[in-house]
């Protein structure tokens, strides 16, 4: 999992303190993992978050203990809180920068941390012995990102160092120019750490950074940087596994699409049923539909019955004919100029016309009540489309791949341009 809202947040907020649901709306899906790093403080807050980040409710706390959350825009609308909602959880730097230190492989700092400063010593990454290179977290919060950084400048030794930065989008060529200047390594903290196993780790980019800043200052590599992973990857050990172009990434092991894809990737540019694709990822050979989180186990060809047409020979029939009546009926209407008429037969031809429309599918073809095949190809459809756009976010060369070489449909294939080899776990 990516940590780009956590990166985001904590280097761009100006306070580093909010009550759980102020954390919880502003890193999503990242805070549950991350909730370790958040110590609560021993004082209350004094606004509860809104429904977006411009409305807040003021908090009072009445006599009898009750505690409520007041829209001063608008009286009648109010919370109803409890003490635990409204304490404040201040991120915990300490406990961060150890984190750090143990996933991007540096020598923590044994100084304390400075109070009230936006620049805060990590450590230093020591590839040898005689060389140490320090570590800064730079955390602008509302101030200027580039005079931040120019302070860091004026405030470092002549030794080159590395600065753990805010995403890449917020920088500009006057931030790269002064730091390329000053032997500075600019590495935006979402590109260094992401979650794997439930704690902070390195990226796979991490190490491309640790071979620049080698180029940079002229050093050998050192060689854990020299051995770098070979061949494309597949494999699912507890976590699905990718490695592509050299650099590797992580999904959640529970995810349906990815094993869907890994089948298609096995037999390249050769077509898969949604059925047949279904039955090898989740069959058990008996006939049967294995047990997964959006299905359970039942008989396979119930499963897949074709179902009835939503309208019968019958229905068709008089729809067919009600129109053919209607149709002569406004040619009526129209000789006697009868404007209240002809709106009631324009209005009933339009709903049977809308309500035929329902019976046919895409392609024109007759829809069915209960047509599993269909639900299952959209089922498989979705899910392959859902891995490709978060493996698009934490690796958008294979995301770019993937898109570009997998097709959806009643029959899937994986049909990539050129030659690319996987190997399979």
């Amino acid at each position: 999992m990516t940590l780009t809202r956590l990166c985001k947040t904590i280097c761009n907020r100006h306070l580093l303190y909010d009550v759980t649901q102020g954390w919880r709306t502003a890193l999503q899906e990242e805070f549950e993992p991350l909730r370790s790093y958040f110590r609560p403080m021993d004082r209350l807050a004094r606004l509860y978050p809104g429904r977006n980040e411009y409305e807040s409710y003021r908090i009072v706390i009445h006599r009898d203990g009750t505690i409520v959350g007041i829209d001063d825009e608008d009286d009648g609308n109010r919370l109803h809180l409890t003490r635990s909602d409204i304490v404040l959880y201040e991120f915990d730097h300490v406990l961060f920068r150890h984190a750090l230190c143990d996933a991007l492989g540096f020598h923590p700092c044994v100084a304390p941390q400075p109070e009230r400063t936006r620049t805060i010593p990590v450590g230093t990454w020591e590839p040898e012995k005689a060389a140490r290179f320090p570590v800064h977290l730079l955390l602008p919060g509302m101030f200027n990102l580039r005079d931040k950084v120019l302070e860091r400048i004026v405030e470092k030794t002549d030794f080159a160092e590395i600065l753990l930065m805010p995403p890449r989008n917020q920088w500009n060529d006057s931030i790269l120019h002064a730091a390329q200047k000053n032997n500075i390594l600019l590495v935006p903290l979402d590109e260094a750490i992401c979650l794997g196993d439930g704690k902070i780790v390195s990226t796979s980019e991490w190490n491309e950074y640790l071979t620049a800043l080698c180029k940079m200052v002229e050093m050998d590599l050192p060689s854990t940087l020299r051995k770098r992973p070979e061949g494309n990857l597949f494999a699912k050990r507890g976590e699905w596994i990718f490695r592509f172009s050299g650099r590797e990434m992580l999904l959640n092991g529970e995810l349906q699409g990815p094993a869907f894809m890994r089948r298609l990737m096995m037999t390249p540019h050769r077509e898969v049923h949604v059925e047949q694709l279904w039955k090898e990822v989740f069959g058990n050979g008996k006939g049967k539909i294995a047990r997964t989180e959006e299905g359970a186990e039942g008989d396979w060809n119930a499963f897949l019955s074709p179902g009835e047409e939503v309208l019968d020979a019958a229905g068709k029939t008089d729809y067919r004919n009600r129109l053919l009546q209607l149709k002569r009926d406004r040619a009526e209407a129209e000789s006697e100029n009868d404007i209240a008429w002809l709106e009631r037969i324009d209005a009933e031809t339009e709903a049977i016309s809308a309500q035929l429309l329902k019976t046919v599918d895409g392609k024109g073809r007759p829809r069915k009540i209960g047509d599993e095949k269909d639900k299952l190809r959209k089922r498989i459809s979705k899910n392959v489309t859902k891995a490709i756009s978060m493996i698009a976010d934490n690796h958008r060369e294979l995301g770019e791949h993937l898109k570009s070489s997998i097709s959806m449909g009643e029959h899937m294939a994986y049909r990539p341009s050129g030659k690319v080899e996987w190997s399979f776990e």
